[in-house]
């Protein structure tokens, strides 16, 4: 059989394993051997638990300053603050994942928001697919002569030429470190995509952060894997979730949270133990130290509160739950917007001194549940056992376009 290879190289939410973790299980049902290069290997053997495959240490960059949210405006701006922004930083890059291909030799690559490895596997004759939500899978068409500018960014003609400006520097930073690392170059940054033989979207219409796209596969989001009791506290009323990362202003939101007559259950890995000693005492927080089932919450809880990750925003619009959403990067500020749109989000500043409107928007907004449970009623058919059945089909369709 074959070998397959999964990638992970940017972001840092577990969601990605999340998606890689149905589409291994597939191959490996297959028959194909496994290997993964991963960002982060922590969780690794949690995530991806019960499965048999070789394990590689992705290459990333590892310290980003990235520029304010408001001032990343494109694709090309978040390659350049969270992947690389010199030829010789990228060809490092390049060179640590040629390594890996030819530890691997793999006849097919899954990539999950993995730019560099797109680019290090530029003159490699393997199946590609990339996966992941509309944000990291960008659109190859440009827009206005840009690649992939942002729904939210202004299309005025001073904008749109610093960025086609900037393109062009991101462009010739990358042929620089494929000319320096014997690679083919490429013709615009679109095509660092466009080589992909299929692409994935491992979300729903409504949350493609450019926009619902033609023709796109939509697979919808993967199952949760977590499967940690629902053990709320006794005191409260309405039940609520909160799956955070820690934040500069997470005391802020709990303790408004825990004002309110409310059953909170927290998942947060990182949350201080200090910080989870004192919000206990308030009697309505419980917290969970395990990964709950996202299915569980959705039959159980009034509504949640997330970072506005993908996966997560994804989960709970197809079980029908209103969502109060404090995002923390670019993408995850734009998943966030979609739900402001399909009317059943509300948006949040995490660096707000208050949390306490957006709270109360949640609760009281006429007609939020109602139209959260069109969307529950919208996707009741539509799981990922019929998106497993297609892409198996696509898998043995590329390998045997590539001799496998």
């Amino acid at each position: 059989m074959a070998n397959f290879l999964f990638t992970w190289e940017m972001g840092a939410n577990l969601g990605h394993l999340a998606r890689l973790r149905p589409l291994m299980q597939l191959a490996s049902r297959q028959g194909h051997t496994l290997s993964v290069a991963l960002r982060n290997l922590r969780f690794a053997g949690k995530v991806l638990d019960g499965m048999d495959f070789r394990a590689f240490q992705a290459p990333f960059r590892q310290a980003v300053n990235p520029r304010p949210a408001q001032h990343c405006l494109s694709h090309a701006h978040t390659l350049e603050d969270f992947c690389f922004s010199q030829s010789d930083e990228l060809a490092q890059y390049i060179k640590a994942w040629q390594e890996i291909f030819a530890a691997v030799r793999p006849d097919l690559i899954v990539y999950d928001t993995s730019p560099a490895a797109l680019i290090a596997s530029r003159d490699m004759t393997v199946g590609k697919i990339i996966t992941g939500n509309g944000f990291f899978v960008p659109p190859t068409a440009l827009r206005d002569g840009v690649f992939a500018p942002f729904l939210t960014t202004a299309r005025d003609a001073k904008t749109m030429q610093i960025l086609r400006e900037n393109d062009r520097r991101m462009l010739e930073l990358v042929n620089g470190a494929c000319k320096r690392s014997g690679l083919s170059g490429f013709g615009g940054l679109q095509d660092i995509y466009a080589q992909a033989d299929l692409a994935l979207y491992a979300t729903l219409p409504e949350l493609d952060q450019f926009g619902a796209r033609k023709g796109a596969h939509y697979l919808g989001p993967q199952p949760s894997f977590g499967s940690a009791p629902l053990t709320w506290p006794s005191g409260g009323r309405d039940k609520v979730f909160c799956y955070l990362h820690s934040f500069a202003g997470i005391d802020t939101l709990l303790r408004d949270l825990c004002a309110q007559d409310l059953k909170l259950l927290v998942y947060c890995r990182d949350l201080p133990e200090e910080l989870r000693a004192r919000l206990a005492r308030a009697g309505n927080i419980a917290f969970s130290a395990e990964p709950v089932s996202i299915e569980a919450v959705g039959r159980e809880a009034r509504f949640v509160v997330h970072n506005a990750g993908d996966t997560t925003a994804a989960q709970f619009l197809q079980q029908g739950v209103p969502q109060l959403c404090v995002p923390m990067k670019q993408d995850q500020l734009l998943t966030a917007l979609c739900l402001d749109r399909a009317g059943v989000g509300v948006t949040a500043l995490h660096n707000s001194t208050s949390f306490l409107g957006e709270i109360r928007q949640l609760r009281e907004r006429p007609g939020l549940r109602e139209r959260a449970l069109v969307y529950r009623q919208r996707y009741a058919d539509f799981n990922w056992g019929q998106s497993e059945a297609w892409v198996g089909e696509q898998y043995r369709t590329l390998l045997a376009t590539t001799g496998r």
